[in-house]
C-alpha cells in the first residue's frame, strides 16, 4: 500500500540508490513498509513547471523535469500532456511508504470491486456495490498512498471500458501517485489502428500472412479465417466457397475476430465487449450491431480514447521505495531465439545495437528503469504519428511486420520478441511451478537496495504466490480468472 512523503515546492529527482527498509506482505494486493528510516536523498532542484496548476501529468513525484520555454517536458508549456518520454528515471520513486497493488483484470469489473473493497488505499467516491453499475464510478486514492495497476486490462470479461475510464481519471488526478503498467494485452492494442485501418482490410488476399509470433502449427491466415466464416455462414463445406464469397465477408467485424481469437489470445472478447456496451447503454446485447462494436475498438486508440491514453500514461516497470514491479518477470525461460542471457532487467532495446534484436546494457537499476520506460514511450509516441502499416507485411518474420510506428514495443509484447521483456516472460520450472531467482540476479537487486519483486501475468490462483529467493522476495500476484491449463499441476476445478 502506498504513499510518497510531501514534496517542495520545486521538483526534485532523487538519484541516489537509498538503504531500503525491510517490508512484509501483509495482505492480498497489498505491501507495507517495515520500520526505518531511508538514507538521505541526493536531490537535484529543477523548476517548476509554470503550467503546472493545468498540466494533468507534470510534475511526478521523484522525477526531473527539463522544462523548455517555462514548461516541463510533459507539456512542453502548452498545459496538455504529450509524451512522457525524456523524463529522468520514470517510474522511479525510492520514497514511498505505502502501496496498493492489483494487476490483470482482464475485462473482469467485478474482480476489480472485489479488490478495491479490500484495499485500504484506494475505494469509490460513492458508497454501495458498484459491481453492476452502467458507466465508471469515481476512485479515492488516499492521502499518502500509491496505486499501482501491473498491467493487462482487457480481454476476457466485460468491464473493460468501465475499468479503463478508471484508472485513467485517477491517473489523470494523481499523475505522481498512479502507476500503469503496460500488460502484453495492453500493447497488442496498438495493433487496431493499422489492422482495423478499412484500407488494411481491403487488401486481404490469400498471401496474407498469419502473425509470426504464433506457433507455425496454429497459425492461421486471416484468408482462411473469412472462408471458414463464409463456408459457416452458407452452411457448405470450406472447398465450396468461392473467392468472391470469402471477400463478402472479409468485414471489419470479422477482423477483430479473427485478430482477437488467433493472435491476440482473447477469443470471445468480441461479444464481451457487445455486453459491455449493452449494459451501459441499457440495451439487450442482440440490439449492439457487430458495427458498434467495432467502432468501440477504433475509438479506444483514437486520440482520447480510453486504450490509447492507457498507452500514453504507462510505463513497462516501477520501482517504488524497495519494491519493483513489472508485468511478466525480470528473467525468462523462453527467450531461446534472443541474443545473450535470459535477464530482462538491464536490457534496453536499440536497433542502433543490432536491428530489431539490439539492445543495449544500463547496469544501474534506477537508470535502467528510466531508459526503459523512456523507450517505451518513444515507441508509443512514433505509433501515435504512424498508425498504419507505410508496408504491410508479406510472410510472417519480425521484419515483416516492422513497418509500423511502434512496431519495437509491439514485438517486445509477443511471445517471439526479439529482446528479453518484462511484458511476456514468465520464471518457473518445467511443470510451470514457479521458481527462485539464481543466486546472482538476488545479489543484484540487494545491491540496488530491492527487497521484493511485484508480478503479474502468470496465474496462481487466488492467492499471490511468495518466493523466497536469498534476500529478496518474489511475489507472483497474478489471481485473475484462467482457464488456460489451470490444471496442469492439480486435476481439480
Amino acid at each position: 500500500q502506498a504513499s510518497a512523503r510531501a514534496r517542495p515546492s520545486t521538483l526534485t529527482r532523487t538519484s541516489a540508490v537509498m538503504a531500503a527498509p525491510s517490508g512484509d506482505v501483509v495482505g492480498p494486493h497489498q505491501l507495507q513498509r517495515g520500520g526505518g528510516e531511508w538514507a538521505p536523498a541526493l536531490p537535484a532542484v529543477a523548476e517548476n513547471c509554470r503550467q503546472f496548476e493545468d498540466c494533468e501529468l507534470s510534475s511526478p513525484a521523484g522525477l526531473e523535469y527539463s522544462g523548455g520555454a517555462g514548461g516541463c517536458s510533459s507539456c512542453s508549456g502548452t498545459g496538455v500532456p504529450q509524451s512522457l518520454a525524456g523524463v529522468t528515471y520514470r517510474g522511479v520513486d525510492r520514497d514511498v511508504q505505502k502501496v496498493t497493488y492489483c494487476t490483470d483484470v482482464e475485462g473482469h469489473w467485478h474482480y476489480f470491486c472485489n479488490f478495491v473493497d479490500l484495499s485500504n488505499g484506494l475505494s469509490f467516491a460513492e458508497s454501495g456495490d458498484h459491481r453492476e453499475c452502467r458507466s465508471a464510478p469515481k476512485l479515492v486514492l488516499e492521502d499518502d498512498w500509491h496505486f499501482v495497476f501491473g498491467g493487462d486490462a482487457c480481454d476476457k470479461g466485460p468491464g473493460t471500458i468501465r475499468f479503463l475510464q478508471c484508472v485513467i481519471a485517477l491517473k489523470k488526478k494523481h499523475p505522481d501517485r498512479v502507476h500503469l503498467l503496460l500488460g502484453n494485452r495492453d500493447v497488442n492494442k496498438m495493433r487496431w489502428t493499422s489492422e482495423l485501418d478499412d484500407d488494411e482490410i481491403g487488401r486481404l488476399s490469400p498471401e496474407s500472412p498469419g502473425a509470426y509470433w504464433v506457433q507455425p502449427k496454429s497459425r492461421v491466415r486471416p484468408w482462411d479465417y473469412c472462408r471458414m466464416e463464409a463456408a459457416r455462414a452458407e452452411d457448405v463445406s470450406e472447398d465450396m466457397v468461392p473467392d468472391e464469397l470469402i471477400r463478402q465477408h472479409n468485414t471489419a467485424s470479422s477482423s477483430a475476430r479473427y485478430h482477437l481469437k488467433y493472435d491476440m489470445g482473447s477469443d470471445g472478447e468480441f461479444e464481451f465487449r457487445r455486453q459491455e456496451i449493452a449494459h451501459m447503454s441499457m440495451r439487450k446485447a442482440e440490439r449492439v450491431s457487430d458495427a458498434e462494436v467495432v467502432e468501440s475498438y477504433r475509438d479506444d486508440v483514437r486520440a482520447g480514447g480510453i486504450m490509447r491514453d492507457y498507452l500514453r500514461y504507462s510505463e513497462l516497470a516501477c520501482l517504488l521505495g524497495d519494491t519493483l514491479f513489472v508485468h511478466g518477470q525480470i528473467i525468462g525461460n523462453q527467450f531461446d531465439c534472443c541474443p545473450g542471457d535470459n535477464w530482462c532487467i538491464k536490457k534496453v532495446p536499440d536497433e542502433a545495437v543490432d536491428g530489431r534484436r539490439g539492445y543495449r546494457t544500463v547496469e544501474r537499476l534506477e537508470e535502467w528503469v528510466g531508459e526503459l520506460n523512456e523507450w517505451a514511450a518513444s515507441e508509443v509516441a512514433d505509433w501515435e504519428a504512424h498508425p498504419t502499416w507505410r508496408i504491410p507485411p508479406t510472410d510472417a518474420t519480425l521484419e515483416g511486420w516492422s513497418a509500423r510506428g511502434g512496431a519495437g514495443l509491439i514485438a517486445y509484447g509477443t511471445p517471439a520478441t526479439p529482446v528479453p521483456s518484462v511484458v511476456y516472460c514468465r520464471w518457473l520450472e518445467d511443470n510451470c511451478m514457479p521458481k527462485a531467482f539464481p543466486p546472482e540476479l538476488s545479489a543484484y537487486l540487494s545491491e540496488n537496495g530491492v527487497r521484493r519483486v511485484i508480478v503479474g501475468h502468470t496465474p496462481h490462483g487466488s492467492c499471490p504466490t511468495v518466493i523466497p529467493s536469498g534476500d529478496i522476495y518474489i511475489v507472483m500476484a497474478d489471481t485473475s480468472f484462467s482457464r488456460f491449463g489451470a490444471n496442469i499441476a492439480y486435476k481439480g476445478n
